[in-house]
């Protein structure tokens, strides 16, 4: 879910209410929530496949279709969780 509202967050911001997907702030607000209606992986047990998934996120939108702003844009929705699965993306 994280990815495809990055992807609408990046490519159709305008139009994302009409996805039915929650915010990227939203999103972020559930870490670490057992009885959110999006359920992550726990700070202990998640690093590893976050950090996995942000590379490759990282990947996908490196192509000539994202510019560097909207990568900029993408790369600080996704601050809340560096924090919580404690990555430094430097």
């Amino acid at each position: 879910m994280l990815f495809a509202r990055l992807l609408v967050d990046l490519f159709d911001a305008a139009n994302g209410s009409n996805y039915r997907l929650p915010s990227l702030s939203d999103l972020g607000a559930y870490l670490g929530r057992s009885d959110a209606p999006v359920e992550f992986p726990s700070a202990a047990d998640g690093p590893i496949r976050y950090e996995q998934f942000r590379a490759l996120f990282a990947r996908v939108i490196s192509g000539p279709w994202a510019d560097d702003e909207q990568r900029q844009r993408a790369f600080h929705h996704l601050e809340a969780f560096d924090r919580f699965y404690a990555i430094n993306p430097g």
